[in-house]
């Protein structure tokens, strides 16, 4: 943000207490009698401030509330010598959110850094049964994770559900600290111009969603979506389609979808492909942290 940007908020934070102030000055000048001794009550002027009893005068501020008013812009004008607001000048405190943050940031990490290293030697399979861990590990997860998997892990369309023990990277302790520090991504590609017309594509969701679903659809569409699923797909989600954890190709025969399993969705990525990432979390979380929210999700598994 350049100098310019600066200056031209100040000047305008200036221009409006300046402004005000001495529309709140002039304005208590005006005496309480002038409008009645200047106006003929039975004037047509006075009629547009008198309807059904009720009159509008231009009486003025009350002092109490007039000098409150004062106040209130002195208090802003303290507050911008003491604090930012005015420009990029920063205050004679030179307080910002972004210190205070990081500041509170640090008192959280002495007071607790001590008690995420007493688990550091604690095997992952061990405290997953640890209730005062499990406690930790939660909180961490959900400042950290469920946005993404939700409060309760069980994902959404998109986000996979960390409750069940389907896993596309496998699921033991040692893949999930892997997969929280470095991250994934996972990238089912467009075939929708390789397998060709939208009947090829629509015979292979057919035969892809009747592995896991019955769908009931005619047996022609079924033979023909295989020869193709057995000429492209399969080198991915193997011959079996039952998938590639090396390669974080997810298995096909079972009911759970991370984008849908309707006939629609099944097309849908066939024909356009998905994109999917978890970002990394080890510039985030400290290894001991990830260390007790692995001991979390572990212990959320269906083992």
């Amino acid at each position: 943000m350049n100098n310019f940007w600066h200056l031209y908020v100040g000047f305008f934070v200036f221009i409006n207490i300046l402004i005000y102030g001495l529309i709140l000055y002039f304005s208590n000048n005006i005496k309480k009698d002038d409008f009645h001794h200047k106006v003929d009550l039975n004037s047509v002027k006075y009629s547009e401030y008198h309807y059904d009893e009720i009159e509008e005068l231009n009486e003025p501020l009350p002092k109490w509330w007039y000098w409150m008013f004062f106040i209130s812009i002195f208090y802003g004008i303290i507050y911008l010598i003491f604090y930012p607001g005015f420009g990029n000048f920063s205050g004679i405190l030179n307080w910002s959110s972004s210190s205070e943050c990081r500041l509170q940031i640090e008192k959280h990490k002495k007071v607790y850094n001590d008690l995420y290293k007493s688990y550091k030697n604690i095997s992952i399979e061990d405290l997953s049964n640890n209730n005062d861990a499990l406690k930790i590990g939660r909180n961490i997860f959900l400042n950290n994770c469920s946005p993404c998997h939700g409060y309760d892990a069980k994902g959404s369309k998109g986000f996979p559900n960390l409750t069940n023990s389907i896993w596309l990277y496998a699921g033991t302790s040692k893949d999930i600290i892997e997969t929280i520090t470095n991250g994934r991504n996972g990238i089912m590609p467009a075939l929708g111009q390789i397998i060709g017309n939208d009947e090829d594509i629509k015979c292979v969701a057919l035969y892809i969603q009747s592995l896991s679903i019955k769908n009931n659809c005619d047996s022609n569409f079924l033979i023909k979506g295989k020869e193709i699923y057995q000429k492209i797909c399969f080198i991915c989600h193997g011959i079996d389609a039952s998938g590639d954890k090396i390669k974080g190709a997810p298995s096909l025969m079972k009911p759970q979808w991370v984008y849908g399993s309707s006939l629609e969705d099944i097309i849908s990525t066939i024909k356009y492909g998905r994109s999917g990432v978890m970002p990394s979390h080890k510039d985030i979380l400290s290894e001991d942290q990830i260390h007790i929210v692995t001991s979390y999700i572990y212990s959320l598994n269906d083992k």
